[in-house]
């Protein structure tokens, strides 16, 4: 019983499939002009949806929308530093502060369009326009101590509060508020210094750089690099803001007698992008060729050699227009795509020519051979697109963006290959008959092929003891692989945004494997108390 319907369902299937071909054959041969305007058509259109795609060069863009990757990226929102650019000046002591202070300014002068770059600028420990709301911070966080207050401290807590101690503290007080530029917001929210047992435990908690305390600016312990953290005034997503921010900090850097390199998601998505860019453009084209010069060599007929390109840029255009539909941004990454597209795409039009050449050196005539081409051998293209075009467009439903968007790019991009090839191929081969036709198709080239296969037949125990070495050879050099778990290294190596980030990992991290525990309340109370209980868990592992 199933048995017979599978075999209803394959017939039935393939039966369908050979008539859509052999109205492909019709279409393509009868109508060939008609085809050509439809084709142009829809070209047109994948042209207009894809002037409408953001192409995205930010790696982080790429995360999943939930689990702990989403978390990590809502917690780098909330802290604010998402966007931030942060510039690494490397140098003498001395020369560093100097520097740090004239950079730092025209950083804080510079202007996109008329309109101020960077809405804050911090270089050193302690800003004072940050004062005031540093103050009301401690004015509500000495009012709480039982949120702050480590249990550890609760003695030297109780000791502050005792007569002598706060006539001490009142009289240091005095003493401050007397000296030419002291703080006075934050002397009287906390007259009494409660806050010495509070900030140390915030400032461990919440340091993220291994800076000198010494030094009242954002410097290494080793006094070779400073740091300067910048928040643009626009977000990474205005494309057009960035690459003329990068552009204005490469003309501010102009002068510097230290070192300035630069890193942050605005520095990235340009630059990053330019070299992804130049990459996948290197690695298409280099593709292109050996295809092309593979192709030529074996079939010696140049019009054919020079359609298969057309056909990919054809498939791939469809495919991103079409994508564009789904996604409104596209990654640059998802673009290594085209490099499949030339490897799967080019397949379809070797396996058509070579049936048509085939034929036509047995005898047959132009239009048989043709016909058998495209409905013979177009059957098993047929099957073996949708085959490999289905597993990629799975993908779709991935959580990981860069997957899905790889997934839909390469299946549509096999099927509209193949598609290109059934319409474009079969009117060429017509016009070549007619215009170029060949005196005598001889048989193709074996490349040895031949006799590589005899010397397998004859030869084959030890052909499949080789195999198995190899496999188990092979096998075992695969255990000394590693899979990358750094989201670093997911940009480019050679860029100055990756480099910028092994230095601040070298001169100014505290730990290069960090974790980031968020922690949600109904209100700041409930979150203190549970980052307190946190904190112990943490201290006990």
């Amino acid at each position: 019983m199933i048995k017979q319907l599978s075999d209803k369902i394959v017939s039935a299937s393939n039966s369908l499939i050979r008539k859509h071909l052999q109205w492909v054959y019709l279409v393509t041969t009868k109508k060939p002009v008609a085809v050509f305007v439809a084709c142009c058509l829809v070209f047109i259109l994948s042209c207009f949806s894809i002037t409408k795609i953001n192409f995205e060069a930010d790696i982080f863009k790429l995360f999943p929308q939930k689990g702990p990757l989403a978390l990590f990226m809502d917690t780098i929102e909330w802290t604010g530093s998402a966007g931030n650019a942060y510039f690494l000046l490397e140098g003498d002591k001395q020369a560093l502060i100097k520097d740090a202070e004239v950079f730092a300014g025209k950083l804080q002068n510079l202007s996109v369009d008329g309109t101020p770059a960077f809405s804050k600028v911090k270089f050193r420990i302690f800003d004072p326009a940050e004062a005031k709301p540093f103050a009301d911070f401690i004015s509500y966080a000495v009012t709480r101590p039982q949120l702050f207050v480590a249990p550890m401290d609760i003695a030297r807590y109780q000791q502050l509060l005792k007569p002598e101690s706060v006539d001490l503290a009142l009289r240091k007080a005095k003493s401050e508020l007397a000296t030419p530029g002291s703080v006075s917001d934050i002397i009287a929210a906390d007259p009494l210094y409660l806050r010495d047992l509070i900030l140390p435990r915030l400032k461990t908690a919440s340091q993220a750089l291994d800076l000198d305390t010494s030094s009242p600016y954002f410097l290494s312990r080793d006094g070779k690099v400073l740091i300067i953290i910048a928040e643009p005034s626009h977000p990474v997503t205005d494309i057009v803001f960035a690459r003329k921010l990068v552009a204005a900090i490469n003309e501010a850097r102009k002068g510097a007698t230290v070192k300035i390199s630069c890193a942050g998601a605005h520095l990235s998505a340009v630059t990053d992008e330019s070299i992804m860019k130049e990459n996948v453009i290197t690695g298409l084209l280099s593709t292109l060729v050996v295809v092309l010069a593979l192709f030529f060599a074996t079939y010696r007929r140049l019009l054919p050699t020079l359609l298969i390109p057309l056909i990919l840029v054809y498939g791939v255009v469809l495919a991103v227009g079409t994508a564009g539909l789904f996604y409104p941004t596209i990654s640059i990454i998802s673009f290594a795509f085209t490099s499949l597209i030339v490897g799967l795409g080019t397949d379809y039009s070797i396996h058509l020519y070579d049936r048509f050449h085939f034929e036509r050196s047995h005898g047959k005539s132009s239009d048989e051979s043709l016909r058998l081409a495209t409905v013979d051998t177009g059957h098993a293209l047929f099957t073996a697109a949708l085959t490999t075009a289905f597993p990629f467009l799975a993908l779709v439903v991935s959580d990981v963006r860069a997957l899905a968007e790889l997934g839909l790019l390469v299946g549509l991009g096999v099927i509209f290959s193949l598609y290109a090839t059934f319409f474009f191929l079969p009117p060429l081969l017509i016009f070549m008959e007619r215009k170029f036709p060949l005196q005598e198709y001889k048989p193709l080239p074996g490349f040895c092929l031949g006799s590589i296969w005899k010397m397998g037949q004859r030869y084959w125990r030890p052909n499949i003891a080789v195999s198995l070495l190899a496999v188990v050879g092979l096998l075992f050099a695969a255990t000394n692989i590693s899979f990358e778990s750094e989201l670093k290294n997911m940009q480019p190596r050679t860029s100055e945004a990756f480099l910028t980030q092994e230095k601040v990992e070298k001169h100014l991290s505290i730990s290069p494997k960090q974790v980031i525990v968020a922690v949600e309340g109904k209100d700041l109370a409930d979150v203190l108390s549970r980052g307190s209980k946190v904190d112990v868990l943490a201290r006990q592992l």
